[in-house]
């Protein structure tokens, strides 16, 4: 996809940024349903979070982050 090409895991300053994107990553790689139960399933799964860690989380960066359209701007 073309934000797997402009954006790398390491572009991100924030670990848990890094670590959430590099899992989302994998999946896409490897063609894997992305969604937001498969995430948090997989934030779980590598150790990162409990569930209601991940859940949190990841609903506080869902409610912060522009739209990506603008992506290759």
């Amino acid at each position: 996809s073309q934000v797997t090409e402009i954006i790398k895991a390491d572009d991100f300053y924030v670990e848990k940024h890094r670590e959430i994107y590099s899992i989302l990553q994998t999946m896409y790689l490897e063609s894997r349903s992305i969604d937001l139960i498969t995430l948090l399933n997989n934030l779980v799964s590598a150790g990162s979070y409990d569930e209601d860690n991940a859940k949190t989380y990841v609903k506080q960066l869902c409610e912060m982050v522009p739209a990506v359209s603008n992506i290759e701007a």
